[in-house]
């Protein structure tokens, strides 16, 4: 009876690259979002400001739109941190909404990349220490960073 060979087989061959490319998507998942797009920034401003958002923010003399993108793309990062599950940090909703307006704003209880707006939250501007906030009931964690 004649048997197939098999041949052996390496591991560390297989499990090397697994590893990495287990440790890359780990890593990869912890920060989502760090800076927004000038149409997405625009976006929720307009959601934000509605008709009032030519004059108060994209209106030339404005410096709105500069402390804004500042904001978003240089002290306001959202990352999914479920080594913070079960610990105490101050929930987004105890910010209130930046609805003057838009009445129409509503508290977000979960985290969604696509319709997520930052400018609907009174989140602290001038802050000189780090501020964290938790997204709903969720493990996205929201760093806010001091402007320097």
């Amino acid at each position: 009876m004649n048997y197939v060979k098999i041949p052996k087989i390496n591991f560390q061959f297989i499990i090397v690259p697994l590893a990495f490319l287990f440790v890359t998507l780990s890593f990869s998942q912890g920060k989502l979002k760090t800076t927004f797009t000038e149409t997405e920034i625009n976006d929720f401003i307009i959601e934000v400001f509605q008709d009032e958002a030519t004059h108060l923010v994209f209106n030339s003399h404005s410096k709105r739109m500069v402390l804004i993108t500042n904001f978003l793309n240089k002290q306001f990062t959202i990352s999914y941190s479920p080594e913070y599950s079960g610990k105490k940090i101050k929930q987004i909703s105890s910010l209130g909404i930046n609805n003057k307006y838009n009445k129409k704003l509503q508290l977000d209880q979960n985290y969604n990349p696509q319709t997520f707006n930052p400018l609907k939250y009174n989140f602290p501007l001038g802050l000189r220490f780090k501020e964290m906030y938790r997204i709903g009931h969720t493990n996205y964690i929201i760093s806010i960073e001091p402007f320097n």
